[in-house]
């Protein structure tokens, strides 16, 4: 089964000063490894990191 991952949980996942990086580092550790991020998702984390 997959697991959608939003745009917040990536970032929190990725940005080590960001208040959510502890809980997002358990969240996407605990999902199973078929982790997939939508189109849109991927739009917006370009928009935000650009």
């Amino acid at each position: 089964m997959s697991v959608h991952i939003d745009a917040n949980v990536i970032i929190s996942f990725i940005d080590e000063a960001d208040p959510n990086h502890g809980k997002a580092l358990k969240l996407v550790n605990k999902l199973s490894r078929d982790r997939v991020a939508s189109m849109l998702t991927l739009v917006e984390l370009a928009s935000i990191y650009s």
